[in-house]
């Protein structure tokens, strides 16, 4: 993903929260899930790779790595610090 183009979405599917991410240029979409809250802050952060941060009204804070595989599927694995 070296030049993205990416949309983030919010929505509540029962008593979870997810955010749909979305590229832009090529269509591709994925739905990262199980967030306890309601997302109240997302911040994207382009250094050597994508990297977004999420935090929920209760205070969880997730980070992931947002990748492209060869074949154009968007990843994300969770990163863990420490």
């Amino acid at each position: 993903m070296a030049s993205v183009s990416t949309a983030v979405s919010s929505s509540r599917n029962g008593s979870n929260y997810n955010v749909r991410i979305y590229n832009r240029k090529t269509g591709e979409r994925t739905l990262l899930k199980g967030f306890s809250g309601r997302v109240v802050d997302i911040a994207f952060a382009f250094a050597s790779s994508v990297v977004l941060g999420i935090v929920d009204e209760v205070g969880g804070i997730f980070v992931y790595d947002i990748t492209e595989t060869a074949d154009g599927k968007i990843t994300y694995p969770f990163r863990t610090f420490g």
